[in-house]
């Protein structure tokens, strides 16, 4: 039987945070070894921070960016991956995946996504 590899992780983050929830460094890890493991399928990794539609614009945006920059800093210090194979982008509240109009629906677009890549 065909092995299904996951070539997207989703993390969510606590309102107006940026850290990385301690329960995502297990599947941060894995997806990882993944990277490493077919060089041959990836050779980038592209991490979009989003926030749910509380606060401003410009301060959505920046928290965004700042929480794809902390995932990328977890692939560069402790992973050994080159900075120049990771796409950071911070999308602000532009991309929502659930209403804002509930907690749970605001959680769910508290996230950063995470996509290996092959550009040749």
């Amino acid at each position: 039987p065909a092995v299904t590899i996951p070539e997207k992780l989703v993390i969510e983050f606590e309102q107006g945070s940026d850290r990385i929830p301690a329960s995502a460094y297990k599947d941060l890890t894995r997806l990882v070894l993944i990277y490493k493991t077919y060089p041959e399928r990836y050779d980038k990794i592209e991490i979009t921070g989003h926030t749910c539609d509380r606060g401003t614009l410009a301060d959505n945006t920046k928290l965004s960016k700042k929480r794809a920059e902390n995932t990328a800093r977890f692939f560069v210090d402790f992973q050994d991956i080159p900075l120049e194979k990771i796409t950071i982008t911070g999308s602000g509240n532009n991309i929502p995946v659930a209403s804002n109009e509930t907690p749970e629906g605001r959680a769910r677009n508290r996230r950063v996504e995470i996509i290996l890549k092959k550009t040749k």
